[in-house]
């Protein structure tokens, strides 16, 4: 759900946002299920064994994360709303990915021989970590760049407007401008008709 939210709120086209939905949620999945053997597992070498094996979609997603959602590199300074915003969607996948990095560590805990209420604490410790990052912080952040990308819309509305008023008052002013030049013309055929008329007389 973590990952799905993210790749809403990164503001690609729907094709795209279809297909990284799906790739990541079915890696997530496909990483749960080649941990779990493991993680019931009391045999050491077996849980190394899967643990290897869940680290391969791990990674993938990881990597996706960094590299795969990494925005175009743009000139900063132009528009402010636009580079917060830019900032905060890279919050977001980076924080994305230390919640996710606390759960290999997690699994880790009993790999390396640690038993009892140490292993009970840096479980606890762990899992509170990542579920902070994951509801409340990560929370926060989406909060943040909803706001944000309705600023921005809001602006690109006003700037439309704004533009829609300006080409509106100069298609006015072309038509005035037309129609001066025309009475002038008028005015000036008049004056000429006139002048020849009295030279005629």
């Amino acid at each position: 759900l973590l990952l799905t939210e993210l790749v809403l709120v990164m503001g690609l086209d729907a094709d795209e946002t279809r297909s990284l939905a799906w790739k990541l949620g079915l890696s997530s999945a496909v990483m749960v299920a080649l941990g779990y053997p493991g993680e019931i597992s009391a045999d050491a070498t077996t849980r190394w064994i899967f643990w290897s094996l869940a680290m391969i979609p791990f990674l993938y997603v990881v990597f996706t994360l960094v590299v795969g959602l990494a925005p175009a590199k743009k000139e900063k300074g132009k528009n402010a709303e636009a580079d917060r915003l830019t900032a905060l969607l890279g919050a977001a996948r980076y924080l994305t990915v230390l919640s996710w990095c606390t759960y290999p560590v997690i699994f880790l805990v009993k790999n390396f021989d640690i038993k009892g209420a140490q292993a009970q604490t840096i479980e606890q410790v762990a899992y509170s970590l990542a579920d902070f990052l994951a509801k409340a912080v990560f929370g926060v952040l989406i909060w943040a760049i909803a706001s944000t990308k309705s600023d921005l819309e809001e602006g690109s509305a006003t700037v439309a407007e704004l533009k829609s008023k300006v080409d509106e008052l100069t298609h006015q002013m072309e038509y005035q401008t037309r129609l001066k030049e025309m009475n002038h013309n008028d005015k000036l055929k008049e004056l000429t008709e006139r002048h020849s008329v009295e030279q005629e007389s």
